[in-house]
């Protein structure tokens, strides 16, 4: 699937917001994007593959990233897509789930997000929306 430049933006927001958070040097990085080469993208995480990882060498995961553009976020494919994510981050120590969405999406992003840790029963799952003006 051919994904636009506001999503690609998204996704480098959350590289950078993970950098900004964490040495890079003690995980590995696969992300989804216009330059990735085979064997560089994130793996499937059961019916879903991320837009970034942050992976440790045990193969646990420090952060999943995933982009929405605002045309994006509210739909089924998308609540499975972060129920997934937030799964696997529930079941692994110091995992968090980044969602990065444009800027005046955060509200709404955080309250599906918040709906979903409430419906689903995830007490321990870590997220973060971030956003960032695309215009």
């Amino acid at each position: 699937m051919s994904e636009s430049r506001e999503h690609y933006n998204l996704i480098d927001l959350i590289s950078a917001w993970c950098s900004m958070n964490e040495d890079r040097s003690n995980f590995i990085e696969l992300i989804d994007n216009q330059d990735s080469r085979v064997g560089n993208r994130p793996p499937s995480t059961g019916t879903f593959v991320p837009d970034l990882v942050w992976m440790r060498l045990d193969n646990t995961f420090r952060y999943i990233g995933e982009a929405k553009t605002r045309h994006d976020i509210h739909n089924e494919h998308t609540r499975n897509q972060l129920i997934e994510y937030l799964r696997i981050i529930e079941s692994q120590d110091f995992g968090e789930l980044v969602l990065a969405v444009p800027l005046g999406s955060e509200k709404t992003s955080c309250i599906l997000l918040e709906n979903i840790v409430l419906q689903e029963g995830f007490l321990t799952s870590k997220w973060h929306v971030i956003s960032k003006n695309l215009q």
